[in-house]
């Protein structure tokens, strides 16, 4: 029967081994969840961005909606939200002129902002509100105690 010291020093070896394991399985596992949402992303984003431009149409006088012309651009960021371990995808959009609710700040950003797409529940949704007159860049520094930058990429 195995001694008290050899029990006690081979559980502290197998804690000490866990503890060194545990970051790098989390790192591995995050990388290899974020792969998969951001190929799903890539995969579903023209339904995505359909969908948000469905969302946030305008209702004209008649009940219907009134469709926007609305221009997503290529780059993609990838953010994870810090607690909750949520992706998020935010993409530049510039809507057209006619746009008549387009924010009138000055000219360089009228119409610009940003649309955000959620991963959640192995699945990509669109977020039904569009934070205009931001850049991603700016939603990165405004929200960096919450969210964390994965990755930016070019699409398309």
């Amino acid at each position: 029967m195995p001694d008290l010291e050899s029990v006690i020093f081979s559980t502290a070896v197998l804690a000490i081994a866990a503890a060194m394991m545990w970051r790098p399985a989390v790192r591995f596992w995050r990388r290899v969840r974020f792969e998969k949402a951001r190929m799903l992303f890539h995969r579903e984003r023209e339904r995505l961005e359909a969908r948000l431009i469905k969302q946030i149409a305008v209702p004209v006088v008649t009940g219907e909606m009134e469709w926007l012309d609305c221009d997503f651009e290529d780059e993609v960021t990838f953010l994870r939200d810090r607690r909750s371990g949520e992706y998020v995808a935010v993409v530049m959009i510039t809507l057209g002129p006619e746009t008549s609710w387009a924010i009138d700040s000055d000219q360089e950003s009228r119409g610009r902002g940003v649309a955000v797409f959620r991963f959640g529940k192995n699945r990509w949704i669109s977020d039904p509100k569009v934070y205009m007159n931001l850049t991603p860049e700016e939603m990165v520094r405004a929200f960096s105690d919450r969210m964390e930058l994965v990755r930016r990429e070019m699409t398309r």
